[in-house]
Order: C-alpha cells, then sequence, then structure tokens
C-alpha cells in the first residue's frame, strides 16, 4: 500500500497532466478550425485549376502535347516526398505514414525528400540513412522554393495525411511529376468522345505560356495542398490521441482516488485497533 503523501502527490501530478493535455486538446481544435478553411478554400481552386486543364485535354491534347515536348527536367530522377510535422505530438498519423512508406517505397530507386521533424527521426529509427532533409514551410515563399525543386524531377510521389474526420487520418498519395501528367494526357487519348475539337478557347498572352503554367506551376499548387492536408490530419491526430490520454488520465486519477481512500481507511483502522489495545492493556 502506497503512503498517503505519495499518493497525494502522484495526484496532483497527474491532475497537472490533464491540465496540459487539455491545453494541447484545445489548442489542436483552434488549429484544425484554421486550416480547415484553408483546405477547404485550396481544395476548390485546385478543382478549378484542374477541370479547366482536363477540358484544355480533350481539345487540344496534341498541341499540348508537343508543348510538353519542350519542357526539360534538370533531375532525371523519381522521387519520393515524406511530409511530416514540425514538431511532435501528432499523434498516430506519424507512425502510419511511416509503416506506409516503409511498406510501398523501402525498396525502390528514388531520391527521398523528408519535409518535418518528425519524419526526420521516424525515417531514422527505421533504419533510413540516405535522405534529403527540409523543414516544414513557414510561408508561401518557401512552399514555392520547394515546389520549384521538385518540379525539375521527372517523377514525384507526394506522402502525406489526409484528414478524412476528426477521428480518421490515412496516409495518402500524390504524384504530381512531367511523367505523371504525361500519362493522364495518354489516357485521355483513349476517351472516345475526346475525338474532336468541340470547344475553343482564347489564350493569352500565348497557349505555350499558358500550358506551361498548367504544366509547371499548378503541381506546385497541388504540392502546396498537400501541406495544408498534412497540417490538418496532424491537428485531427492530436485531437483524438489527447482525447485517449485525458480518458486514461481519467482512469488513472479514480484508480488513485480509490487506493487513497482505502489507504485512509486503512489508517483509522489500524489508530481504532493501537486505541483497543491500549484500552485492554490498562484494564490489566
Amino acid at each position: 500500500m502506497q503512503n498517503q503523501k505519495v499518493l497525494v502527490s502522484e495526484i496532483d501530478t497527474t491532475n497537472n497532466l490533464k491540465s496540459m493535455t487539455k491545453t494541447y486538446q484545445e489548442v489542436a481544435i483552434m488549429g484544425m478550425q484554421k486550416t480547415r478553411s484553408k483546405v477547404v478554400k485550396s481544395r476548390q481552386f485546385i478543382e478549378g485549376l484542374s477541370t479547366i486543364f482536363d477540358n484544355m485535354n480533350g481539345y487540344y491534347k496534341y498541341e499540348i502535347k508537343d508543348v510538353m515536348k519542350n519542357l526539360i527536367v534538370t533531375n532525371n530522377k523519381n522521387a519520393v516526398v515524406f511530409i511530416s510535422a514540425n514538431k511532435r505530438f501528432s499523434g498516430n498519423i506519424g507512425h502510419k505514414l511511416r509503416d506506409f512508406f516503409v511498406k510501398n517505397y523501402k525498396n525502390k530507386e528514388q531520391s527521398i525528400i523528408v519535409i518535418g521533424e518528425e519524419g526526420k527521426v521516424l525515417l531514422q529509427n527505421a533504419g533510413f540513412a540516405e535522405f534529403e532533409y527540409m523543414e516544414f514551410p513557414k510561408d508561401e515563399a518557401e512552399v514555392n522554393a520547394i515546389g520549384q525543386k521538385l518540379i525539375q524531377y521527372k517523377s514525384i510521389d507526394i506522402l502525406f495525411g489526409k484528414f478524412l474526420s476528426i477521428v480518421n487520418q490515412s496516409p495518402s498519395v500524390l504524384s504530381i511529376g512531367l511523367n505523371e501528367q504525361a500519362d493522364e494526357i495518354a489516357k485521355n487519348d483513349q476517351n472516345p468522345n475526346n475525338n474532336q475539337k468541340a470547344l475553343e478557347y482564347l489564350f493569352e498572352p500565348s497557349f505555350e505560356n499558358v500550358v506551361r503554367f498548367f504544366v509547371m506551376q499548378v503541381p506546385i499548387y497541388k504540392f502546396s495542398q498537400a501541406l495544408y492536408e498534412s497540417r490538418l490530419s496532424g491537428f485531427g491526430s492530436r485531437v483524438t490521441s489527447m482525447f485517449n490520454a485525458s480518458n486514461k488520465i481519467e482512469e488513472k486519477l479514480e484508480e488513485l482516488d480509490r487506493e487513497l481512500e482505502k489507504s485512509k481507511k486503512d489508517m483509522q483502522a489500524r489508530k481504532q485497533m493501537q486505541r483497543l489495545a491500549g484500552m485492554s492493556l490498562w484494564k490489566k
């Protein structure tokens, strides 16, 4: 049986941990709400651009192919980008991403780029020694700088956590390289509804510049979207983890309260026994 002073000290410590957990949960909820609005707006913007380019693919696929032939990537390699949180306490989504990465990319030849401190630690612990590390970008300028570097690879897979619900975040992969875009155009060729030019566009400043924008700049927007999605999933995963931690702390407090109450009763019982023993001695 633990000493009452020890139990009281442990209850105080556990209550402090409970308060800290609640604070982390509230901060994560505020961050989630703020980031969620950005994700929705960005998602709508990306979907709008994708719709326009899909229409262009249907009516100008051969012209787009000609432009893409002249686009040269300076890094003729495949790359996989692992997006994670810059700090710990992002819940279990980081471990899900690590497991997904190990399962799908461990034995492939590609350049590995890790964004975020958590991913760096997770991959190092998983036995990966060679990869390029970048901190999670703080603003749009840093996002654009990283994006400009990424689009120089011929093939790019971006691995990030996607927010499905507050209790469910899942690994997701986005492919944004020139190879992937060429594959999409090839699929469009096989669509029998896209064999005739049924719609005319006016291009400003020129058709080639517009295509270059969609092929080289839109992937950076998609990369930015993946960063927002990753941050949102991190907040969601943290909220869930803090909620589970709070429940466990409550269970621990109830257990400590029971032990303290039992210790008090045992103490009272011992004192009563001592008084009775003393009274019997006086009678003798």
